[in-house]
């Protein structure tokens, strides 16, 4: 019942469900690539996106961690106003790694992943160990302070009221040994130092208490607090990597980046499989869909096609083959091509009865136009042969006046076509020179580029010279800069010994000390400026580089510019003989043209004159030749007639003989 019932739908019912079906199949498609990218819009990229920015501010944590210990314990900017840029940013990032993590949890892909979750949670908890211990770091920095600020400041002023205070020679040195240890933990951080520095103060207080002096007691008690504050802090800190707060921090970090990395590289598998499970999905689906579309389209094409074969057969048979019009077409469908069946074997029968009609009469026709036309013949063959001899003589006056007019035509066209060719010759010439004239032009002011980029090659030349002097003076002012260094170093050193030299002495090198301590400070500036000098030498060092090595391209380009422009040169030479050479070919050409022209008219003249003649002689043959002809063509129009109608005769007898009109 469903095979029928498709079989009687109309074509465009069939064709209007084909394209239905299509244009189903494919909104089902993009609905479902819709999804797909949605899913992988609204909640895969968001994930990976949130995953790569707690990858990201974990680093960034890490560089502002560097750029702080680097830079900003011995700014003294942070220490008097408290703040740092470097602290914000870090704050900055632990929140935005705080809010990607948070996101991460909440995501329905991760929260079924145990694993995932304990980790991120994991995340949460050594990001907070790290971020509160290293500020903690910074709050013990900022307490120890540097030079004038915080605890560092007040040790330093404690040590010069008691370099102040004291003027017994044993009770100064005894201060530069204790300062000699201070600088060493300070340099090295052992705490071998320390005890030194407090082994000192202890027998410093010792002699002052013999000689009963409080407040310098007072003061070197001040002193040894404050470095000892100092010490205690930096023990908090760490005086290694893996002590104190730096080693818990550090420990913290040690957790977090791995665990941060394999979390990274979980959920980007995770999602990457995600992803491509779907697209494997979108795929089979759209490969489903299209093997239905096939199927449904070949049965409409054949519920279509088959019945137009069967026709198509028919037809061809009776077109190609034997042309049996008794048969009829056979169709039990009610769409289109069951209604043509019907028309056309209506249609044959009516083509059956007009061929068995024209069968009778054709037979007749033939039999009499082949009798009328052996007597037409007969008598259309002595008219002719008296035209044919009228005919020879008027062809032959025809023929001589058409070859002297095609030779008058060609002669009046060889004139014009000279004529044309010398006046386009006196223009080419006019443009020759123009361009001779510009090309001259050109030439000139080729040779003034050509001087103007030898100029710049020489200008180039002195500049590259000049750049190499400044390099070589600059590394020689660099030489110099380092052995002002190297000089202050050693001054600075020579001060040292002075001081303890001037402490011996008691006060007899109480202004010798002045002099070794105005010499330290002269020899701190010098290293100073030596090391500014050796900075700035550096910047101008790179900057001569830079210019040099434009400078050694440009003059490259310059002399590729120079050789360019000496080539033109030679062409534009080359250029200017060719054009002179073309003027004066041209004007040959000129003067000659216009003497071929002057002889082609004289000669369009004479043959105009025989030409005449000859159309006169050919007039009165052919008025002779005209009642002859008529004849001719009234017995030639009647034969023709009578050879046609017994052509058309003998046809109709072949075409309808190859039809069957009787079963």
């Amino acid at each position: 019942m469903e095979k029928l019932f498709f079989k009687n739908w109309k074509i465009r019912t069939k064709l209007l469900v084909s394209f239905t079906t299509l244009i189903l199949l494919f909104l089902i498609v993009i609905i479902q690539s819709n999804t797909t990218l949605n899913d992988i819009s609204n909640k895969k990229i968001p994930l990976l996106t949130a995953n790569d920015n707690v990858n990201e501010s974990m680093l960034l944590m890490r560089k502002q961690e560097k750029d702080f210990l680097l830079r900003e314990r011995q700014n003294e900017t942070f220490f008097k106003e408290g703040k740092s840029e470097y602290i914000d940013n870090f704050n900055k990032s632990y929140s935005t790694l705080k809010s990607n993590v948070s996101i991460l949890l909440k995501s329905n892909d991760i929260k079924n992943k145990k694993e995932l979750v304990h980790d991120l949670n994991k995340i949460l908890i050594e990001s907070k160990i790290y971020h509160d211990t290293f500020l903690q770091v910074v709050d013990k920095t900022k307490e120890r302070g540097f030079k004038d600020y915080g605890i560092e400041g007040e040790l330093r002023t404690a040590i010069h009221s008691i370099e102040n205070s004291i003027t017994n020679k044993d009770h100064i040195i005894l201060m530069l040994e204790a300062r000699r240890s201070e600088k060493d933990y300070f340099l090295r951080h052992d705490l071998q130092y320390v005890d030194k520095v407090n082994t000192i103060i202890t027998s410093f207080k010792k002699s002052l208490s013999s000689s009963k002096n409080e407040n310098e007691i007072k003061l070197l008690d001040e002193y040894d607090n404050k470095f000892n504050a100092i010490v205690t802090i930096e023990k908090e800190i760490g005086l290694t990597e893996a002590d104190g707060l730096n080693g818990k921090y550090r420990d913290a970090i040690h957790k977090l980046e791995p665990l941060i990395q394999d979390i990274h590289t979980n959920i980007m598998k995770m999602t990457r499989n995600h992803t491509n499970s779907m697209l494997k999905m979108m795929v089979i689906v759209s490969f489903i869909e299209i093997v239905i579309a096939f199927m449904f389209a070949l049965i409409i094409s054949k519920l279509i096609t088959n019945p137009i074969i069967a026709v198509n057969s028919m037809l061809q048979d009776i077109a190609e083959g034997e042309g049996d019009l008794t048969r009829q077409l056979q169709s039990n469908t009610k769409d289109e091509v069951g209604t043509l069946s019907k028309w056309f074997n209506k249609f044959t029968g009516n083509i059956k009865h007009i061929i068995g009609l024209v069968q009778t009469h054709s037979n007749t026709i033939a039999i009499s136009s082949n009798e009328l036309a052996k007597a037409t013949e007969h008598a259309n063959s002595k008219i002719e042969s008296i035209a044919s001899e009228m005919s020879t003589i008027t062809d032959g006056l025809q023929n001589s006046a058409s070859i002297i007019e095609e030779a008058t035509a060609s002669i009046d066209e060889l004139a014009n076509g000279a004529l044309l060719v010398c006046e386009e010759s006196m223009i080419a010439t006019d443009n020759s020179k123009e361009v001779l004239n510009a090309a001259n032009y050109g030439a000139t002011k080729l040779k003034d580029v050509a001087n103007a980029m030898g100029y710049i090659e020489h200008s180039s030349e002195k500049t590259y010279d000049m750049m190499k002097e400044l390099k070589e003076s600059s590394i020689k002012i660099n030489e110099i800069a380092n052995l002002i260094t190297a000089i202050s170093g050693q001054t600075n050193l020579l001060s040292l010994n002075a001081n303890i030299e001037a402490a011996r002495a008691g006060e007899h090198g109480k202004g010798f000390a002045v002099v070794a301590q105005e010499v330290k400070q002269l020899a701190e500036q010098s290293k100073q400026s030596a090391d500014d000098i050796t900075v700035l030498i550096k910047s101008i060092e790179d900057k001569i580089e830079a210019t040099y090595l434009s400078i050694e391209k440009e003059k490259q380009l310059v002399v590729q510019g120079v050789e360019k422009v000496n080539e033109t040169d030679i062409e534009f030479k080359n250029i200017l003989q060719l054009i002179e050479k073309t003027v004066t070919r041209i004007a040959v050409i000129s003067e000659a043209s216009n003497h071929q022209s002057l002889i082609a008219k004289e000669m369009a003249t004479a043959m105009s004159d025989i030409s005449n003649t000859t159309q006169e002689s050919a007039s009165s043959s052919q008025s002779i030749n005209l009642s002859i002809q008529d004849q001719v063509s009234a017995f030639e129009e009647i034969g023709a007639s009578i050879d046609e109608l017994s052509n058309i005769a003998a046809q109709l007898q072949d075409q309808t003989n190859r039809f069957k009109t009787k079963s």
